[in-house]
């Protein structure tokens, strides 16, 4: 079992005018957010929005635009399908990925996630792979 030491951001305002007010659909930033803390560079969700070029209440990023702002904080962010020959999933190359170190940022299908905040959402979702064990990430 490995669980990285990155710290946990939310992309839900913790009251109007906080961080993550910028934009409705903020999952990418705050993911980015959460690798950057873990490294000890100080941003906010909001000036990663703003960053990207995001227009206020903006509802979706891009992984290509991700990149590209985090490579402005000297972070490279790598790509790669986490996929098999039969197109599955392959567990084994994630588990690689974070026992190296590295935590994951996995675009999902929102609708399929058991915990949602949004019920009528059904688009994709940003999230941060940090830690794995034998039956979950």
């Amino acid at each position: 079992m490995t669980i990285l030491n990155v710290p946990y951001r939310s992309q839900i305002p913790a009251k109007p005018g906080a961080d993550g007010s910028y934009g409705k659909g903020d999952c990418g930033p705050t993911v980015a957010v959460s690798i950057l803390d873990a490294l000890r560079i100080p941003a906010t969700i909001d000036e990663l929005g703003k960053r990207m070029g995001k227009p206020e209440g903006y509802t979706s990023s891009q992984l290509r635009e991700l990149q590209t702002v985090m490579g402005e904080y000297d972070v490279r962010l790598g790509w790669h399908k986490f996929t098999k020959a039969d197109k599955s999933l392959d567990w084994q190359a994630v588990d690689d990925q974070v026992n190296h170190g590295s935590p994951i940022i996995a675009l999902v299908w929102y609708p399929l996630l058991t915990l949602r905040y949004d019920l009528r959402y059904s688009y994709g979702h940003y999230v941060l792979i940090v830690g794995t064990t034998e039956s979950q990430v």
